[in-house]
């Protein structure tokens, strides 16, 4: 997703439509990613090369989340 504003967000969401309409998600997270050229592997790689590295991750807001959607997925057992 890269940063985290607005417009990423709704793009992500369109992404997501499609997978939501086969099977209704718990949740849905949506986090920036992280590129790092030395750990990806064949085509992907190479159309990646053209992007520089970044990370986006924000370890606070994923914890956060994790934490937040436990307790819906204890509810599904």
């Amino acid at each position: 997703m890269g940063e985290d504003k607005p417009e990423n967000v709704k793009k992500a969401i369109g992404y997501a439509k499609p997978m939501i309409k086969i099977k209704e998600p718990v949740d849905l997270g949506l986090f920036g990613g992280c590129i790092k050229h030395n750990t990806l592997t064949g085509a992907f790689a190479k159309s990646m090369r053209s992007i520089p590295e970044q990370d986006h991750r924000d370890w606070n807001k994923i914890r956060a989340w994790g934490r937040e959607i436990l307790p819906k997925l204890i509810q599904l057992d």
